[in-house]
Order: structure tokens, then sequence, then C-alpha cells
């Protein structure tokens, strides 16, 4: 009977260290998964600090981070490319002054009246303006426009002088 009471002590034993391991494994793998998420805090702490960098420090910013600011700008300008892409392809347009959607045939906005043709000048003399003012976000939109204009070429909000 010693042979089966030793091999039951072992099997209870092994059985112990098997359930002690799971345990620790999984309290570790409770551990990992809150450093886990603290870094997931970090990271969108890090991408907040960014932003607001450069959205308030741009035109301040050391010559290292050009580099950075310039690949976001260039993407925010796709990404106005893609929406207009968008809305080319359902046959619709945004009113540039309220941002409703309108048919693309549309000459005037069904919500604010605003003349799709006088908004379009106002944008093209926009960007035909020589000036190297200083820019800013538009408080709308977010576009970089040069301060000190009437109206913000890429979604059409007037500004209050």
């Amino acid at each position: 009977m010693s042979i089966f009471d030793d091999l039951g002590k072992k099997l209870s034993k092994a059985g112990g260290n098997a359930v002690e391991k799971t345990k620790q494994r999984t309290e570790i793998a409770r551990f990992n998964g809150r450093i886990k998420d603290e870094n997931k805090k970090i990271d969108e702490s890090y991408r907040q600090i960014g932003k607001l960098f450069v959205e308030h420090y741009r035109d301040e910013a050391p010559e290292e981070f050009d580099v950075f600011i310039r690949q976001i700008d260039e993407s925010l300008e796709n990404i106005e490319k893609y929406h207009e892409d968008i809305d080319r392809v359902k046959g619709v347009k945004k009113c540039p002054v309220c941002g409703k959607e309108l048919l693309a045939e549309d000459h005037f906005c069904s919500e604010c009246g605003a003349d799709f043709e006088e908004a379009s000048k106002e944008a093209e003399h926009f960007s035909e303006s020589d000036d190297d003012g200083e820019v800013a976000p538009c408080p709308e939109c977010g576009a970089i426009i040069k301060t000190g204009v009437d109206v913000c070429p890429a979604c059409g909000v007037r500004f209050d002088k």
C-alpha cells in the first residue's frame, strides 16, 4: 500500500504545484494587463501633448519639429481631399458657410442662404494673396489660415472683427 500512498502524495503535491503555478500566471497576467493599460494612458497623454503643442506653438516650434508639423499638415490636406472625393461620389457638397450637406448642383444653401459663387470667390482671393502674414487655425474647422481674413476658405465660416 505504501507505493499507492507515495504515488498519491506525489500526485497531490504535483497538483498543488500546478494550482500554485496557475495562480501565479493569472496574477502575472493581471499585472501585465494593468501595465498595458497604464502604457495606453501614457501614449494618449503624449498624443494630447503633441496636439496641444502644435495647436499653440506651431510658429514657435524648434526646427526639429518642422518635419512632423509638415507631415501633419500634409495628412490633414489629404483627409480633406478624401472627404471631397467622398462628397463627389455621393453627389453632394458642403455649404462653405454652415457645413450643411447639399446636392452638388445647388447654388445656394437651403440652411443659411449662402451663395456658393460668392463664397468660392472669397476662397480664391485668399489663395491668391501674396501676403506672408501670420497664420492660425480656423476655430471652426481647424484649417490653417492667414490671420485677418473675414472668411475661412476651407469651411466658409465668417469671423467677427
